[in-house]
């Protein structure tokens, strides 16, 4: 991580009902998760709060290019919360991973799924033609990143309460084996923290922190500058081998962490998303550190 930090660009967000669970960056287009007040073939008239979205698993998945262009948009329902998105590079268009099969007392995934991105598409956590993926049988909060160099998954799930890590070989997964490379219990993210995303390279995954501006009398204050950390893990070990709190962005009026990735740039860019703009206008500000 290194200390010089870089605005790439701000996203516009409006006609969304809830901040951005996660956000990816793959080449030069991003995707963000909201929550819908009303999918494709529901209409206003069956709109449903951010709350009950929130408690069903439903997101909406926006595709944007870097400079904030809409590219399209579809819908997923019953899938889970989106603390993270994986991005598999096949071919020319991309196979997007993401929890799966929520559950009805938490609203988080206990599966997951692979799929394209389709414009306009509404898909169905028990749609037929989803396969649900379960690599650690019995957990909850399945969330996941994709290493595309090194061909790596990472699943971070609950077990019994306990968050973990499990690394694996990306086409194993996809072939059903769910062998681990590594498998450590989270660190370096105390009980107080909020957990915002993480994301994976090679042996290493970089988890994010934080919440958003209280008032001034608050306990997160703007002239604090935030409270978002980057926790490095070496997955081989289960340790903490860096930390360190990020100012990037703390100007923004409205200022939380929403979502880790690595972007294969030359150098590689570990891009941090953030929701910034006011309520019911929100938008993604995008900041990277270069390695």
């Amino acid at each position: 991580m290194a200390p010089s930090e870089h605005g790439t660009t701000q996203l516009n967000r409006r006609g969304f009902v809830l901040g951005a669970g996660a956000a990816a960056v793959t080449g030069v287009a991003g995707l963000a998760l909201t929550r819908p007040a009303f999918a494709a073939g529901e209409g206003p008239s069956a709109a449903v709060s951010g709350a009950d979205r929130a408690a069903r698993g439903d997101m909406c998945i926006t595709k944007l290019t870097m400079s904030g262009t809409r590219l399209g948009h579809m819908y997923v329902r019953g899938f889970g919360h989106g603390v993270a998105i994986g991005v598999e590079h096949a071919g020319a268009t991309p196979w997007l991973w993401t929890e799966s099969d929520a559950n009805p007392s938490s609203g988080y995934g206990r599966a997951l799924s692979r799929y394209r991105f389709t414009n306009g598409a509404v898909l169905d956590s028990g749609s037929s033609s989803l396969a649900k993926i379960c690599p650690v049988p019995g957990s909850t909060s399945n969330q996941v990143s994709i290493d595309n160099l090194n061909q790596l998954l990472l699943l971070r799930y609950r077990l019994s309460g306990v968050a973990r890590y499990r690394l694996m070989h990306l086409g194993d997964v996809k072939a059903g084996r769910f062998t681990a490379l590594y498998d450590v219990p989270q660190a370096g993210v105390s009980a107080s923290e909020v957990f915002q995303g993480f994301a994976v390279l090679g042996d290493h995954a970089c988890q994010m922190t934080g919440t958003a501006y209280t008032s001034e009398s608050g306990s997160n204050p703007p002239s604090g500058r935030g409270n978002t950390y980057l926790t490095r893990l070496d997955l081989r070990t289960g340790t903490v081998t860096q930390r360190s709190r990020t100012e990037a962005a703390y100007s923004l009026g409205f200022r939380e962490p929403e979502g880790v990735a690595v972007r294969l740039t030359s150098p590689r860019q570990l891009c941090m998303g953030f929701a910034s703009g006011s309520s019911g206008a929100r938008k993604f500000s995008i900041y990277y550190k270069p390695q």
